[in-house]
């Protein structure tokens, strides 16, 4: 038997794992389990965020801290990071969520490049700019690794590698852990093999909002708030 259905890598990663270990019947339910959660999700939540897009993406936002902390593995060691290594990863955003972030720093009294100051508002363009030359049959994540370190770092992440926009973050930043002392995590190796931890739910969540039309899809934050 062939399955075929379309889901996000991570979904992916869990369907594989559930074939591999399972069988191709559980595969078969996890899928139908799967599309029933998406299809709940998206009559929940698709009339706020088609009126309200904002406040909808700040609806998800708790929605998914919710379900994270009750599935989460207590051998998570994200909460003692010194190291955010995952913020030196390309990160794809739901374009919504830009409102959000945009919102955020107006009513800080900024604008984006006076919120960033000079050289992350450099960094940003040099991003931009190198996410824009990946060609359309490359992985961007892949590519974007290659940069070099320095340039990688995401424009939010201050002088002491905490996240400025933290209360706002998006989705993939909420949504990623790690399952092992972070102390092995390494910058200059982003894709070193340590276990992450997946919330189902959560990417559940994730894969129905990029069923949506084009301005919930995904895109790679610096290319997105570079454009605009």
């Amino acid at each position: 038997m062939k399955l075929i259905f379309k889901c996000s890598p991570n979904l992916g990663r869990v369907a594989d794992n559930i074939l591999n270990q399972c069988g191709e019947q559980a595969l078969v339910d996890f899928v139908t389990y799967m599309n029933n959660r998406k299809e709940i999700f998206i009559n929940i939540i698709k009339p706020l965020l088609i009126k309200e897009p904002i406040k909808a993406i700040m609806v998800i936002q708790q929605m998914m801290d919710m379900v994270i902390k009750k599935e989460k593995p207590d051998n998570i060691q994200c909460n003692n990071c010194k190291i955010a290594n995952c913020c030196y990863l390309n990160l794809d955003i739901i374009m919504s969520e830009r409102l959000v972030i945009m919102e955020y720093i107006k009513k800080l009294g900024h604008t984006l490049p006076s919120f960033l100051g000079k050289n992350e508002w450099e960094r940003l363009n040099i991003q931009a700019d190198y996410i824009k030359k990946i060609p359309k049959n490359k992985i961007i994540s892949d590519e974007f690794a290659k940069l070099p370190v320095e340039y990688r770092k995401c424009i939010f992440l201050n002088n002491d590698d905490k996240c400025s926009i933290y209360q706002i973050r998006p989705l993939r930043c909420r949504a990623f852990y790690v399952m092992n002392y972070t102390i092995k995590c390494d910058k200059n190796n982003p894709f070193l093999n340590l276990p992450f931890w997946y919330s189902t739910e959560a990417e559940i969540m994730i894969d129905a909002l990029s069923s949506f039309k084009k301005n919930y899809q995904f895109s790679a934050i610096m290319r997105d708030l570079h454009e605009r």
